[in-house]
Parts: C-alpha cells; sequence; structure tokens
C-alpha cells in the first residue's frame, strides 16, 4: 500500500498529525486495491483527506531489486561493494542522494542534518512553510532547513537545549536510534 512514495504496511499503526487519529493496520488491511481516500474528521472546521493506493498482495513481482531500475550515479559505489542494492534502494526512493553529483560518501559518518533529512524525505517531506525554525545555528534556506524544521516540530528533535542543533554533529548510535523511534 503506498501514498506517493511512501509504503504503508499492513500490520502497523499509522498516526495523522501527531496523535490525533490512527489508521489501524486491520482497517488498512479491509481496503479493496486500487485508489482509496480517506477523510478524518477534525475539530476545527478541517478534514484533511489521505489518498492512498492499494496493491494486489498477490503480486510476486520483487520490486527490491532495483539494479535493474536504477543506474548508479555514484562513482565511489561499485556493483561488487556489500552496499550496492542498499544505496541504489536508497538513492531510487530519494531518501538519500549523495553527497555529491557522483559521490555517495559511503564511508563518511551521518551528521545531524543528514539524517533528520532523510527522515524527512520518508515522511513524504511534508509543507513547512508555517513552522518557525527554533535553532540559531540552522541557516534558513539550506538544504536540511525544512527538514530540521519538521523533526522539531514532530518532536523527533529537540535540539541540545541551549538554542543548537548541531547541524554537523556526527549522529551517535543512541542518537539515531532515538531518532528512528521517534519518527
Amino acid at each position: 500500500m503506498t501514498n506517493g512514495s511512501n509504503t504503508l504496511v499492513q500490520g502497523t499503526d499509522y498516526t495523522v498529525n501527531g496523535n490525533v487519529f490512527t489508521i489501524n493496520a486491520s482497517y488498512l488491511g479491509s481496503l479493496d486495491v486500487g485508489q482509496q481516500v480517506i477523510r478524518f474528521n477534525m475539530s476545527g472546521g478541517t478534514n484533511p483527506t489521505f489518498t492512498i493506493t492499494i496493491s494486489d498482495t498477490t503480486d510476486t513481482t520483487d520490486t527490491t531489486d532495483t539494479t535493474t531500475t536504477t543506474t548508479n550515479p555514484f562513482a565511489d559505489v561499485r556493483e561488487n561493494d556489500w552496499f550496492y542494492d542498499a544505496v541504489a534502494y536508497i538513492y531510487q526512493l530519494g531518501l538519500m542522494v549523495g553527497v555529491a553529483d557522483d559521490r555517495f560518501g559511503a564511508d563518511t559518518d551521518l551528521s545531524r542534518a543528514m539524517i533528520v533529512t532523510i527522515l524527512y524525505r520518508h515522511a513524504g517531506q511534508p509543507d513547512v512553510s508555517n513552522l518557525q525554525n527554533p535553532f540559531n545555528d540552522v541557516l534558513e534556506n539550506t538544504w536540511y532547513t525544512d527538514a530540521v524544521k519538521w523533526a522539531y516540530a514532530n518532536e523527533v528533535v529537540l535540539g541540545y537545549g541551549d538554542g543548537r542543533f548541531g547541524t554537523d554533529d556526527p549522529v551517535t548510535n543512541e542518537q539515531l536510534a532515538v531518532l528512528i523511534y521517534r519518527t
């Protein structure tokens, strides 16, 4: 089941607009194949809709093989690298686009700006035009500004508590676990 570039997985619950509504996995599993529109009745006069496409679960096409549908633009990722298929997959999804047009940076540490950008892209890059930038070290109109705004507004990141986000700081394993958990 997909919503744009996002995949909804049967057996998982999804929350819309914070903790306002949860789409139960059993409900998703009951929908017919094809495009479905879900309307959320919310207070305040706005009733957003959520359009999803339900795929036929009997389809046996292997969608994990991205090497035949994606050209590898990265000179530093070779077909015999153990991570080649994973890089092709996340590149095809638009989650990671590399550190340069022709360089993935496989041996580069992830920065806090990089990981929130990946999570923001995974969330479908929702509109953040009405969100404030709470951090004094996050410049406006950078490649990570919208992602940081989204991550802060959705309590994925809280910053260091002194007005700093730490855009270039490396992400530790425990920080990565917390960010994924909060997402």
